[in-house]
């Protein structure tokens, strides 16, 4: 399903808040209500948090600019907005954690996806009569290998 997976963080410095950023495409349309998930990002100060503020680029593709953040389970789910994801664009996902008291080695992210049909009632949590959904299970996502303050390869969350 994904074209290109790219994911960086803003620093690796320990207890320090920190931009993790996320670069999507995908070879399939994602329809409103659809449902992407990006796991393994564990470790985080993040507290549990079903509104948490994630940015887009192009802007507001998602639910009221919010994910859903789980910080035991190190995820973060994020539902497709009213326009949807068109396929082969490139989309920037962006959102703030807090880095752990101690270091920690760069952790595997993987993202994925389940996508609504038009006839999916985001009301009822339903599906209604014809409704089909798709689940696509997860794909790695390849981490940078930029430099962060100086640090080869830190750039990997």
């Amino acid at each position: 399903i994904w074209d290109a997976l790219l994911i960086a963080q803003s620093t690796p410095l320990t207890s320090a808040s920190n931009l993790i950023t996320i670069t999507l495409s995908s070879n399939v349309d994602l329809t409103k209500d659809s449902n992407i998930t990006l796991s393994g990002l564990n470790g985080t100060l993040l507290p549990d948090d079903p509104s948490h503020p994630v940015t887009s680029n192009p802007a507001d593709k998602f639910l009221t600019g919010a994910g859903v953040w789980n910080m035991d389970d190190g995820t973060l789910g994020l539902t497709v907005g009213a326009d949807g994801l068109a396929h082969e664009t490139s989309y920037v996902v962006s959102f703030w954690v807090r880095n752990p008291a101690d270091e920690q080695d760069a952790s595997d992210v993987n993202i994925s996806a389940t996508v609504r049909s038009a006839a999916y009632n985001a009301a009822t949590a339903a599906d209604e009569d014809g409704a089909n959904h798709a689940i696509f299970p997860e794909e790695l996502v390849t981490a940078s290998t930029e430099s962060r303050l100086g640090i080869a390869g830190s750039a990997a969350p």
